[in-house]
């Protein structure tokens, strides 16, 4: 008999029905009746353990071996004891079934006491599964019902420490979780299954001690799919090659898992990259962004691997099931490629020990029934026909440094080097959208305000993002889509990421994600990623010295460098834009003396001047009002050295006035007549009597 919380998508449903809607479908659907409501499914060491405390004295039903309604085996008030229940499982019934109300009640006690229940040493470890097994499948199945809250989170957050103190308390627990780990197919098993063999995982790469990290790897392997809810299920189980805006929206479901999220204050920035990040591959073909091993957890790392091994030995509509050992066997194909290899031998010598140490032999059964929402990692992409260019807006590259002003106005997660406002080179432009390059990553479905130039005239645009693939370093390219002109009072306005639009992704063909790479199969806390990002920028801009300074592409990535959250990084970038010295050198360190922090500013006021770089004159005449009469001095210092002397009555009115300013002018003097003057006060006083020689101050 099927268990009607394991949904199937109803034959003739429109196909527009996304999976969360053919859940909610289901579950009003339900296969079997009795009496007025109906039931479902709980194991018989679930009921013991509630018996044991006097709540299990419910309406007790048996399947019925001839089909049909399930057969009633006692009345609620007839009481419930272990010899009942130790006479059914010897009779071979491991699994009873209750009315559906009966069933939440049941489970709501599991749940609050979880974590006495799965420590007490008195219930065997196969028992503790089942117990944990019926409570984490109960929320898991409330959490892809609804979109998820406060409530929801926290149920999940107690569940999954629960099973942390269950596991560290008695590891052989964790080898009747494996055992189970196939048994059942559907999104919520997927999701809770995913969270108990990561939380072995981790405990067993972390060690004991790391429970907070256990916990949070946990939280995240029960939520890493909610994105999968929004995608309709006939794309997910679509057997046939997709479509490759089919495939795209597929590789969109860690965002929206993320999205679907919010801003929960129980999910920590952790949780939120293990979640983004389970798809990610260490060679850098992974998706939703693509990001080097570098930038990649240890517990995302860990999370793909079991991720991808609970879909294999799980059983789909166009494959068997595997074998733990083949499943593994599978994994070690892509060790190094897709998964650390490290990290991969460690989870098959766990597997192996569990077996060997914890199960005795064939007691690993796997015999699943298929998924109604597809995990798989072996979507194909259909072979590209013939395009018709023609049809295509045109679209125009950008060969120099342009920039466009940059304003988040939703962004799905903070990030430490992801600024509320911030500048990107341009690459490409259309009438549809834009194709940039940022110094960090963006997420599809963010919203951002683009200041452009549009007939001489600033204006802003709001636009969403597309896609964001990583390039190198910490180097993003990253397609948006405009979607309406809006006023400058507007441009603070904050909106929510947005949805998935099904409907028209095949439409956005400007803003579509490059098709260059292939389509992708499935320590300590890397709180240190950033510093890691740091170093990777700082050693491509190390090896870029010895590009061809007129390699555009290596140029594009010096530039974006530049426009880095972390000031080291901008500084090498731009000393690496002055030794290169091109066109797109100069109008990037242009671009830069515009920037609101004063060091880039006066950075880039030395950059122009080694240079000799005269179409900045415009630009350093405006910077002479300054209030920082610091950096105006610099910005007519720099005048002077590419042949403007506009600085000069600033220079004479500061020296006039006097005060620790005196000196700054003296040098800048110095830039603008190509005489020395010491910056102390002997040379204040020649600085003056050189001012007065050529009538630009009264004589002393």
């Amino acid at each position: 008999m099927e268990d009607p919380l394991i949904m199937r998508a109803p034959d003739g449903r429109d196909a527009a029905l996304s999976s969360l809607q053919v859940m909610r479908i289901a579950m009003t659907e339900s296969a079997n009746t009795h009496g007025s409501g109906a039931y479902t499914k709980i194991n018989a060491a679930a009921l013991r353990a509630l018996a044991e405390q006097g709540m299990g004295d419910v309406e007790i039903f048996l399947p019925n071996s001839q089909g049909g309604d399930a057969v009633l085996y006692r009345r609620a008030g007839a009481g419930l004891s272990a010899p009942n229940l130790d006479r059914l499982t010897n009779s071979g019934v491991a699994e009873v079934f209750l009315r559906l109300d009966d069933f939440h009640r049941c489970a709501n006690e599991l749940e609050s006491q979880l974590t006495d229940l799965l420590t007490n040493p008195h219930i065997s470890c196969q028992d503790k599964a089942q117990i944990a097994n019926t409570a984490g499948l109960s929320v898991a199945k409330d959490l892809v019902q609804v979109t998820p809250d406060k409530e929801s989170i926290s149920r999940v957050d107690h569940v999954v420490h629960s099973l942390s103190k269950g596991v560290l308390h008695d590891p052989a627990m964790g080898a009747y979780l494996l055992q189970m780990a196939g048994h059942e197919r559907s999104t919520a098993s997927h999701m809770f299954m995913v969270s108990t063999l990561a939380m072995l995982f981790a405990s067993e790469v972390l060690g004991e001690k790391e429970e907070a990290r256990i916990r949070a790897i946990g939280v995240a392997g029960m939520l890493h799919d909610l994105g999968k809810l929004v995608i309709p299920v006939e794309i997910l189980n679509k057997p046939t090659p997709l479509t490759r805006e089919e495939l795209q929206l597929i590789q969109q479901h860690p965002i929206e898992s993320v999205r679907i999220l919010g801003n929960d204050p129980n999910i920590t920035d952790d949780i939120r990259q293990m979640i983004l990040q389970h798809h990610e591959r260490i060679d850098g073909r992974g998706y939703p962004i693509g990001v080097p091993e570098s930038e990649l957890l240890t517990e995302s790392k860990m999370l793909a691997i079991v991720d991808s091994f609970h879909a294999l030995i799980g059983r789909r509509s166009y494959r068997k099931s595997m074998e733990l050992d083949q499943a593994n066997r599978v994994l070690t194909t892509q060790a190094g490629t897709q998964f650390d290899a490290d990290l991969l031998e460690t989870w098959t010598d766990l597997c192996s020990s569990f077996v060997s140490d914890h199960l005795e032999q064939g007691e690993i059964e796997i015999c699943g029934e298929p998924d109604e929402i597809s995990t798989r990692h072996e979507h194909r992409v259909m072979a590209a026909g013939p395009s018709n260019t023609a049809l295509r807006p045109p679209r125009f590259i950008s060969h120099g440094a342009t920039m466009v002003h940059c304003s988040y106005a939703g962004q799905l997660m903070k990030e430490e080097h992801s600024p509320e406002r911030f500048r990107a080179i341009v690459r490409d432009v259309s009438r549809g959208g834009l194709c940039i390059e940022t110094a960090h990553p963006m997420y599809r479905g963010e919203i951002i305000h683009v200041q452009m130039d549009a007939n001489r005239q600033k204006i802003w645009v709001r636009s969403a993002v597309a896609w964001c693939q990583q390039l190198e370093a910490d180097v993003f390219r990253t397609g948006i889509r405009f979607i309406s002109r809006v006023q400058e009072k507007e441009v603070n306005q904050k909106f929510d990421v947005e949805k998935l639009d099904i409907e028209n992704e095949s439409k956005a063909s400007d803003t579509t994600a490059p098709t260059n790479k292939e389509p992708t199969d499935a320590g300590q806390s890397e709180k240190d990623v950033p510093t890691r990002r740091k170093e990777n920028a700082l050693a491509a801009l190390d090896s870029l010295r010895t590009t061809n300074r007129r390699d555009r592409d290596a140029q594009r990535i010096v530039v974006t460098l530049s426009m880095s959250g972390d000031l080291a990084v901008r500084f090498k970038a731009m000393d690496q834009l002055i030794d290169y010295g091109t066109r797109m050198s100069r109008e990037a360190l242009i671009l830069l003396l515009r920037d609101p922090n004063t060091q880039i500013r006066d950075r880039a006021m030395e950059g122009v001047a080694t240079l000799r770089v005269t179409e900045a004159a415009d630009t350093l005449r405006t910077m002479l009002s300054e209030e920082n009469i610091a950096l105006a001095l610099q910005a007519a210092g720099a005048l002077g050295k590419i042949g403007h002397h506009a600085g000069m009555s600033l220079v004479a009115e500061t020296l006039v006035k006097g005060g620790p300013e005196a000196r700054l002018a003296t040098r800048a003097l110095s830039d603008i007549t190509g005489h020395r003057f010491a910056a102390n006060d002997d040379g204040v006083k020649s600085a003056k009597r050189y001012l007065a020689g050529k009538k630009l101050l009264p004589a002393a």
